[in-house]
């Protein structure tokens, strides 16, 4: 691949950095994230930014703004991040703005690979929404892509469940539920499908301590690399992505498929973990043929669920039949995403293993 072989794959619509505006930003040496193509760093615009700005949430017209002005240059960072999910700058005068930085090594991807990050980032350049990663600019070079997102400051949900290592209490998952389920219907309002809905994209905005409530914990959707636009391809999708244990059984039989309910899918798997520490169809070999045939034809069981109504809505998400299955506007009215059950749901984790 040459130096001009990718140079218009991304859209003229949306704010493309300049090689001036590139370098007035650190890129640390410290990775908060990595893949076979990627990495993902912070950046920091190399600037002391003023008191009054400091207090504003960084916002794609401040970085353009910040970007404005001539700044000294000072070398390379390496000691931005103390810990792998901190990510205040050690040792340096840089203050906010900071942002992370997804790197795309050119060499390591093919066309189809180049395709979808062209989506992830145009896709992300239409959406605006306080639980979903935004998009800043993008810069391309001779050897890679690279895409300035908003910056979680607390790791991934994942991490945090792996921490807290128990079942999560009903108000606490419906806490966290509620803010993808809002994510993923403004997505679905502008006709936009996630189809990789799991806890690894699912960032914290700020540093958590487990010890406070859950409900303090506040979630941004990540990774739209699989996403796509259903208007644009139709009325069925016909390509097959995701992580196995999410997926729904229309995506593992490899049958066209509407995006909006494999999205839907997606989330029950999420709220049915959250609430039982466990997915739904698993194989403790983790063999692949196994979870799909659990996937297609296992209904789920409850051991720490006793409520019914939450069992109802975990169930109306996980049926087979995507058309049978629940749509957004009953689930965001449905009784226990409302709160209105007669008795709140008690737990016991007695049994947990």
């Amino acid at each position: 691949m040459t130096s001009n072989d990718n140079i218009d794959i991304l859209d003229d619509s949306w704010f493309q950095m300049s090689k001036n505006d590139f370098d007035k930003f650190f890129i640390s040496e410290k990775v908060l994230g990595c893949g076979s193509s990627a990495d993902i760093r912070v950046g920091f615009v190399k600037q002391d930014i003023s008191a009054e700005f400091e207090k504003q949430p960084i916002s794609a017209e401040f970085v353009k703004q910040s970007m404005a002005t001539e700044f000294v240059k000072q070398p390379m960072a390496t000691e931005f991040v103390k810990q792998p999910m901190a990510t205040e700058p050690a040792k340096q005068s840089i203050t906010t703005p900071s942002v992370a930085v997804k790197i795309i090594n050119k060499r390591n991807i093919d066309p189809s690979d180049l395709k979808n990050i062209s989506e992830e980032a145009n896709i992300l350049s239409q959406l605006n929404h306080p639980h979903i990663v935004q998009i800043y600019g993008t810069y391309v070079d001779d050897h890679h892509i690279y895409l300035f997102l908003s910056l979680a400051h607390g790791g991934n949900l994942l991490s945090l469940l792996d921490q807290i290592n128990r079942p999560l209490t009903p108000d606490e998952a419906r806490h966290l539920c509620s803010q993808l389920i809002e994510a993923i219907s403004y997505c679905h309002s502008k006709n936009i499908v996630h189809r990789d809905i799991k806890f690894d994209n699912l960032l914290l905005r700020d540093v958590f301590d487990i010890e406070a409530p859950i409900q303090q914990c506040n979630i941004m959707l990540c990774d739209f690399g699989f996403s796509a636009n259903q208007e644009e391809h139709g009325p069925h999708l016909v390509d097959y992505p995701g992580t196995l244990h999410y997926v729904s059984p229309e995506i593992v039989n490899g049958i066209p498929y509407q995006g909006r309910s494999s999205d839907i899918w997606s989330i029950g798997i999420c709220l049915y973990a959250l609430l039982e520490h466990a997915f739904p169809f698993f194989d403790k070999n983790d063999d692949y043929d196994e979870i799909k045939y659990c996937i297609t034809t296992m209904m789920p069981t409850f051991n720490f669920i006793t409520d019914g109504q939450l069992k109802d809505l975990i169930l109306q998400m996980l049926t087979k039949n995507p058309t049978a299955r629940i749509d957004m506007k009953n689930i965001l009215c449905h009784p226990w995403m409302l709160d209105d059950q007669p008795n709140s749901t008690t737990i016991s984790f007695s049994n947990q293993q």
